[in-house]
């Protein structure tokens, strides 16, 4: 168990570096989420008969990763929707002058 949720957490630091970055890899981001969610399936899996399993201190922080990770994943969302709204509103205003010339 210690190994999976070690490698669970170094994942999650590694996502949160990626986070950090001045420019988002999304593919990476991906793929980091991908590998994430095997390991919780497997961690799932191999644990979830384990008794007390789910009040221990490493699955707790875990969670908390978790929701660390959800909050920036939306943060990150909702900026790029942004961004993708005043690019297609600088878009139609260049159609809109384009009909000028």
């Amino acid at each position: 168990m210690s190994q999976l949720l070690d490698n669970l957490k170094a994942l999650d630091q590694k996502m949160l570096e990626l986070f950090q970055q001045n420019e988002v890899d999304s593919e990476k981001i991906l793929s980091c989420i991908d590998e994430r969610e095997q390991i919780l399936q497997e961690i799932n899996s191999e644990f979830k008969s384990v008794p007390g399993f789910e009040s221990s201190q490493e699955w707790q922080d875990a969670i908390i990763r978790t929701k660390q990770l959800v909050k920036l994943l939306q943060t990150e969302s909702n900026q790029l929707g942004e961004q993708l709204k005043k690019y297609r509103h600088g878009n139609k205003s260049v159609q809109r002058y384009q009909q000028f010339l």
